[in-house]
């Protein structure tokens, strides 16, 4: 697996853009260029971290998400990380579950590991 971007963020909305501009970014200098692959990821992504913001810290909006690329031969893996409260306890709100629905539709795979010590998405894209 090669290492391609790691980025901790302030779990705020300015922070969001950052991320999928920086990500993108490395995506493009590593030679993944592939438009629908890179358009996949970026949304992905953003829905993401969109979430973490949104629902991982209801009481302390001084948090951080963590932004983790990889690549190996046949596909990058996402992951976005935060040590909020956990899905089981994640503010509810209009569209709660309508991101990870997308994340699912847009990444080859996915998984979502979660507890009261954070949420893990992992996502996984084909290069092929």
């Amino acid at each position: 697996m090669e290492a391609l971007f790691w980025q901790r963020l302030p779990a705020t909305k300015n922070s969001l853009p950052t991320a999928r501009h920086a990500a993108l970014a490395a995506l493009e200098a590593a030679g993944i260029t592939h438009p629908i692959l890179l358009r996949s990821i970026a949304l992905a992504l953003s829905e993401a971290v969109g979430n973490a913001i949104v629902h991982a810290y209801p009481d302390d909006a001084s948090r951080e998400v963590e932004v983790t690329i990889v690549r190996d031969d046949h596909r990058v893996t996402v992951t976005v990380a935060d040590e909020g409260v956990g899905l089981e306890r994640a503010a509810q709100g209009p569209g709660l579950g309508l991101g990870q629905k997308l994340i699912h539709e847009l990444a080859s795979s996915s998984e979502i590991d979660s507890s009261a010590d954070g949420t893990t998405v992992t996502m996984r894209f084909s290069t092929r």
